[in-house]
């Protein structure tokens, strides 16, 4: 993922002259994985940020990202602390395991009972 601290605020400098006060303007964010993307976006909502990833089968697997739409009513001191958000959020996801395993052991983590998760039962 190439995301800057001035990525964001330079996307709504450059969308503020064509959209509209109360418009928007889609911006992704490439994570290259759906897991990341998912594991980022719930990172991020934690964090007071809605964001929502586009995983696959909507997308190539290396085309996994998170969607933002920006209007001009964000001020750019949103989008600037958003930007620093994102980043701090996605160093600790990627220090984080993402093979399927990991993210059993999460999603169990996750469940009522932090039980293992049994299908067909």
């Amino acid at each position: 993922m190439r995301v800057t601290r001035d990525h964001l605020p330079r996307v709504r400098r450059s969308t503020s002259s064509f959209c509209p006060r109360g418009a928007g303007s889609k911006v992704p964010v490439i994570t290259g994985s759906s897991i990341k993307a998912g594991k980022l976006a719930q990172a991020l909502f934690a964090r007071g940020i809605n964001v929502q990833p586009i995983l696959y089968p909507a997308v190539p697997e290396r085309a996994a990202r998170l969607r933002f739409f920006l209007t001009a009513d964000h001020s750019e001191e949103q989008v600037r602390q958003a930007a620093a958000i994102v980043i701090e959020e996605h160093r600790a996801v990627a220090a984080e395991r993402t093979d399927l395993a990991a993210v059993a052991r999460h999603l169990g983590r996750r469940l009522p009972g932090n039980g293992p998760v049994r299908y067909g039962q």
